[in-house]
C-alpha cells in the first residue's frame, strides 16, 4: 500500500495539501454514499488516518501542506 499519492510529481511540486485531499475524500464519500462499494470506504478510512497525522499540526489545527518548505500566507 502506498501512503502518498503526490498532486505533483515533477521533482520540482511533489506535495500534498489539505484542500485538494478533502475535495478527494468528499468526493469518494459521496460516490460510496451511491454506490456501497467497500473498497471507497476503505479507501477513506485509510484517508482519514494519512490525513489526521499528515495535514493537522500538533495544535490540532489543519497544515496547508503535508510537508514544508511551501509558503502560504493566510490566518487562521
Amino acid at each position: 500500500m502506498r501512503q502518498f499519492m503526490y498532486y505533483a510529481m515533477d521533482g520540482v511540486r511533489d506535495f500534498i495539501d489539505h484542500f485538494h485531499t478533502c475535495f478527494v475524500m468528499k468526493a469518494l464519500a459521496k460516490i460510496h454514499s451511491l454506490t456501497g462499494t467497500r473498497r471507497l470506504l476503505e479507501a477513506l478510512s485509510r484517508g482519514v488516518i494519512i490525513t489526521r497525522s499528515n495535514l493537522f499540526a500538533e495544535d490540532g489545527l489543519p497544515k496547508p501542506f503535508s510537508k514544508a518548505p511551501r509558503l502560504t500566507v493566510y490566518k487562521r
